[in-house]
């Protein structure tokens, strides 16, 4: 197999792995929420997350020629050259963007964090003083009047940090496996283009 073949497989393949990260992290943190807890968001924002890495690492490996056999594939050019270079841009790319969107709530998260010991225990109190709270959207004004989410979110802030670092790492990654394929086909006129 061609190097720059197998660097853009790799590519590929890696980009496959971190949409598989990003749903496996959503579902951990929906596993490790409390019981009122939103778990849908949790599940939802990296998997929309995901398939569009998954998308773009179909399309990019299609436009490389990575479905053909290497043989049919040293034979003709490509199916779409700029398809794997589109998609394989945006996945060097992605990868930050996401990173950036899991730090906002993250800071948020991690800011209220520290004030949830303290508001729990003040809700605690008007609970046993006979305050009532008969909706969630009361419980949830009570907290937010201290700074502090309704629940503990530290299960949340965890996942966050640890969907910001795999982004972080995996766009470094394919930047790197990036500048290896197009560095590989440019050295070789029969290679699969790849991200350039």
């Amino acid at each position: 197999m061609q190097p720059a073949r197998t660097l853009t497989l790799v590519f590929y393949v890696t980009a496959a792995s971190y949409a598989a990260l990003l749903v496996l992290f959503g579902f951990r943190a929906a596993s490790q929420a409390p019981q009122d807890a939103n778990t849908t968001t949790a599940i939802m924002i990296p998997s929309v997350c995901a398939a569009l890495v998954l998308l773009l690492a179909l399309v990019g490996a299609w436009g490389a020629g990575l479905f053909r056999s290497p043989t049919a594939a040293s034979a003709k050019p490509a199916p779409s050259s700029r398809a794997s270079a589109i998609s394989g841009h945006l996945l060097m790319v992605l990868p930050f963007l996401f990173a950036l969107l899991f730090f906002m709530p993250y800071r948020a998260r991690a800011a209220q964090l520290p004030n949830f010991p303290q508001a729990n225990k003040e809700f605690q109190a008007a609970v046993a003083a006979g305050q009532q709270f008969p909706t969630r959207t009361e419980r949830r004004a009570f907290f937010r009047e201290r700074n502090s989410s309704d629940h503990d979110t530290t299960y949340l802030v965890s996942v966050l940090r640890n969907l910001m670092i795999v982004s972080c790492i995996t766009g470094a990654g394919l930047i790197v496996l990036g500048l290896q394929v197009r560095k590989h086909s440019r050295s070789t006129s029969t290679a699969p283009q790849a991200p350039q």
